[in-house]
């Protein structure tokens, strides 16, 4: 294609706040927004200088210069909005979870290959130089065989009990931290050491009420606020995850995987340490520069951002050069389905009390 590509996002929470200038940023012309309510879509839609904003997506899939749509919304709505953006020609980048459960995924995954368009799930860590580094370390055999590993994330950000409620609460709209923070440390497991087989878990939830911010009333709290699963490789490697939104502190990411020939350290999302047994000396720092010259300096420096201006960069290639390459570490619908099928199986192991087969 010729010119700029085009996106239309759905959704104004994160999408508004971090995707219009990342893309922006990277060449991409933003030319629709949608929001629920009118008020808030248009206001944003004038601060940015988007010609198009709706209420319905609908209207945004009508649009014939939309090239690429980003559905950045609770993930009740994925499946629906993503099989629609297909069905209309579109490519389609869905926020994470993929959905609320498997089979939905999978209509999802279907309809992307009926549609032959590209179709990746937002989990953009997978473009932080650091985090492909660690991908192509172990994929060379760095670690050898993997033994076990330990995964946690750590955030404050539901702690606090006045919090308002909102569907981040509401497991029917597939809140809680197993989709938001699990399926992120899901899909850096499956991408990093191979498909997970077998799993065990146990959900909780603190703060069993919250109040709405529109009636007043307390609600009750259905999402889990923190989620711990053992994980069972097909090749019989081990790991041990929890995530939890109740910590102190910022978000802290960590990860440390033991293998038959070394270990990796990834602290953060951002800085990497690995060393081979049959080396002497310290640990060897394999931190991979991040100084990607279209960060927007005002979106400040998390990684999630930063990732968020690679994926929109390599999507822009991708799209206006028509090279795929630039999309090869992408988590595909398809990585999206089998995603799903893990957090469903960590979620029924919850229920049941008992290793579950992915």
């Amino acid at each position: 294609m010729s010119g700029k590509p085009r996106i239309g996002i759905i959704g104004v929470g994160w999408g508004a706040r971090v995707q219009i200038p990342a893309f922006r940023a990277t060449g991409w012309e933003v030319v629709a927004i949608v929001g629920r309510t009118e008020e808030k879509v248009q206001r944003i839609a004038a601060r940015y200088g988007i010609p198009h904003a709706f209420t319905d997506y609908r209207m945004l899939l009508d649009l014939p210069q939309v090239d690429l749509v980003s559905i950045v919304t609770p993930p009740a709505w994925h499946k629906e909005m993503s099989v629609a953006a297909l069905q209309a020609g579109k490519h389609v980048l869905c926020e994470k979870p993929t959905a609320l459960n498997a089979q939905e995924a999978r209509a999802m995954w279907e309809a992307a290959l009926a549609a032959d368009r590209i179709a990746l799930i937002d989990h953009e860590l997978r473009f932080l130089p650091t985090w492909r580094k660690a991908h192509d370390l172990i994929h060379q055999g760095y670690i050898g065989r993997l033994y076990h590993l330990t995964y946690t994330f750590r955030s404050g950000s539901r702690r606090d009990p006045q919090r308002p409620w909102n569907w981040w609460f509401d497991a029917s709209q597939g809140g809680g931290v197993l989709g938001a923070l699990g399926s992120h440390m899901v899909d850096t497991l499956r991408w990093w050491f191979g498909e997970i087989t077998e799993v065990s878990a146990v959900l909780a939830t603190f703060f069993k009420e919250r109040r709405d911010p529109t009636t007043g009333e307390m609600r009750p709290v259905t999402a889990d606020e923190y989620a711990a699963f053992l994980a069972r490789f097909g090749h019989d490697g081990y790991a041990e995850a929890s995530a939890s939104v109740v910590a102190t502190g910022n978000n802290t990411q960590h990860l440390i995987a033991f293998g038959s020939e070394g270990f990796i350290l990834v602290d953060e999302e951002t800085h990497l340490w690995g060393k081979r047994y049959d080396e002497d000396g310290p640990m060897t720092d394999f931190t991979q520069p991040d100084l990607h010259p279209a960060h927007p300096q005002d979106l400040g420096d998390n990684p999630f951002i930063k990732a968020t201006v690679h994926l929109a960069e390599a999507l822009a290639h991708a799209i206006r050069d028509g090279d795929a390459s630039w999309l090869e570490p992408g988590a595909t619908f398809e990585d999206g389905l089998h995603n799903q099928e893990v957090l469903d199986a960590i979620r029924k192991a919850h229920v049941t009390r008992q290793w579950q087969t992915v």
